[in-house]
């Protein structure tokens, strides 16, 4: 997508600039957001080896392309990180609510969750779009 290069090597705002703008740069300066290390690489390798044992690899409605995606209820989200790390979770969603317009700090329920796998063999990147 950038040059070639391993999408894990690319920062996102390289990645909005490759596609020139649209929906994508519309949206990035308030629905986006990249926070190395937010969780650490034990949770990380936990998510990963959940995906990698139970998801579910269908086509993807936005695109067609193979989804390897796995559903976690919250409790088997804190199972697997840990409450500490769903809670860093939680704090990101709001800080993106109250930097997108939500005007004051309020409480956003977390119902459920799901971990994607992407790799620059099978699918290095999801099409921009809102949910």
């Amino acid at each position: 997508l950038v040059d070639g290069a391993d999408p894990s090597t690319v920062p996102a705002e390289e990645v909005m600039r490759t596609l020139g703008g649209g929906v994508a740069a519309a949206c990035f300066a308030t629905d986006v957001v990249t926070l190395p290390r937010l969780l650490c690489r034990s949770a990380c390798e936990a998510l990963a080896a959940a995906v990698d044992a139970e998801h579910d690899c269908i086509r993807d409605t936005v695109d067609g392309a193979p989804d390897c995606q796995l559903n976690l209820t919250c409790e088997e989200l804190s199972a697997l990180i840990g409450a500490a790390h769903v809670e860093a979770i939680a704090a990101v969603a709001r800080a993106l609510d109250l930097r997108g317009g939500g005007g004051r700090q309020r409480e956003l329920a977390m119902v459920e969750a799901f971990v994607r796998k992407y790799t620059p063999a099978t699918r290095p990147w999801h099409p921009f779009h809102q949910d």
